[in-house]
């Protein structure tokens, strides 16, 4: 505002001008935490103070910032022409899908297509312009786990040769968050034993496998855990691993499961076959303190005796072939064998 007085003359009142093409031009704006892998700022998603953001010219780097606690940032001063922006993801996070939704305002520029891990596209930047939309979304790096299924044939709890304790393939496994009682997904092992989940949200998981018919798991957390099986009795759940906790962009290799045989088991009763007719009737009476030994391959390998009411019972046998001798009390010997009903007759010939 200039107030003149009659007759006066101002003479000061000046304008400089410059040419358009050198009014400088800046860019900027956000980075944030895409919660939903949307690749969209949506409401609630909070930004991410702290993230390197590096201004390219022509392939070289010409300024480097970070976002601010306020979670923005900027490049001002910029003489117009051709840039790239590189965010530097923190440790535990990669970008979203780029380029999303309907608005530039609130997608992310991160675009793996430029080449550069990080970079956005090329911004062209007229004299005086100003590009308040060049952002990035980050979401956490995905964990897996997983590992490999055996046949632990010397029960030590460890992986042996593969040659001596070969892979088993076709295992069920399914995964389970820590607190849901509904697996989130299965897989089977494959012709060399291994199965694998992958793309895990970081968080605490555990596995259970499906022994094989005629088969259990072999003893757990044995030695080496690289090489030990998983399967504990820690979550209470047959055929369960303990609790796997994964942090961002972790694979844990290392979760196993080593199968045995079941253990059989044989035995039965000793009576007193009163009317001699091989087969134990109702009103005839177990017979005490009989010595029972148990065979393999011509060689005793246990022995007892018949309890109060004439059983015995031989337990934790490895699959195979046994013989049973039954050592006749003095003034007794055997009635006649296989008679009748196989569930009640005489086996001792």
């Amino acid at each position: 505002m200039y107030t003149l007085s009659p007759g006066q003359n101002l003479t000061t009142v000046d304008a400089g001008l410059v040419p358009i093409t050198v009014l400088p031009a800046s860019l900027g704006d956000y980075v944030w935490l895409d919660n939903n892998g949307n690749g969209v700022q949506d409401s609630g998603e909070p930004g991410v103070p702290n993230v390197t953001v590096t201004l390219y010219s022509n392939g070289s780097a010409v300024a480097t910032t970070s976002t601010s606690t306020s979670v923005l940032y900027s490049f001002t001063g910029l003489t117009p022409g051709s840039y790239q922006v590189v965010f530097t993801a923190p440790v535990g996070t990669t970008f979203t899908t780029p380029l999303a939704g309907s608005s530039t305002a609130t997608d992310s520029n991160v675009n793996s297509t430029t080449g550069q891990l990080g970079g956005t596209a090329i911004v062209s930047l007229t004299a005086g312009e100003n590009n308040p939309t060049i952002d990035a979304g980050l979401i956490p790096l995905k964990a897996s786990l997983g590992d490999y299924v055996w046949f632990d044939n010397n029960g030590d709890g460890q992986q042996g040769p593969m040659g001596m304790e070969p892979p088993v393939p076709g295992v069920l496994a399914q995964l389970y968050i820590v607190g849901n009682a509904t697996p989130i997904g299965s897989a089977t092992t494959n012709t060399s034993g291994f199965y694998s989940f992958t793309g895990l949200q970081p968080g605490q998981y555990y596995v259970v496998f499906t022994a094989p018919a005629g088969t259990t798991f072999t003893t757990g957390l044995q030695g080496n855990p690289a090489t030990d099986s998983n399967v504990s009795s820690v979550t209470g759940q047959a055929g369960a691993t303990g609790i796997v906790s994964l942090s961002a962009g972790e694979n844990n290799p290392t979760i196993d499961a080593g199968l045995i045989p079941l253990k059989a088991s044989l035995g039965n009763y000793v009576w007193l076959d009163s009317n001699s007719n091989g087969q134990q009737d109702a009103t005839e009476t177990g017979v005490a303190n009989v010595t029972v030994t148990l065979f393999s391959n011509g060689s005793a390998i246990a022995s007892q005796t018949t309890s109060g009411s004439g059983t015995y019972l031989f337990t934790n046998l490895d699959p195979g072939q046994y013989s049973v001798v039954f050592t006749a009390p003095g003034g007794f010997t055997f009635t006649t064998a296989n008679l009748g009903n196989d569930a009640t007759d005489s086996d001792a010939g």
